[in-house]
């Protein structure tokens, strides 16, 4: 089904508003905060293997202060009662 057939429409951001993405601003700021300022990139695939990594890290070992400081594993521990 269409969405303009149950009454809603699709909006474009205009290039260069970046401001009205706000998820997106949040993410490249974060990965650039906590990714890019960290590594040296000495190659295009050196830097391929940074940016393959950091979500598995940021994911699985990253602390969370929203959670007081515990690491998603923690968390799904906790919640399983292991």
């Amino acid at each position: 089904m269409a969405l303009e057939g149950i009454g809603a429409a699709t909006h474009r951001i205009g290039f260069p508003k970046p401001r009205q993405n706000g998820y997106r601003e949040s993410f490249h700021a974060r990965l650039r905060d906590e990714c890019l300022n960290f590594e040296e990139s000495w190659s295009v695939e050196y830097g391929r293997v940074v940016l393959e990594r950091w979500p598995r890290e940021y994911n699985s070992e990253h602390m969370y202060s929203s959670f007081g400081y515990a690491i998603p594993a923690e968390l799904t521990a906790a919640s399983h009662g292991r």
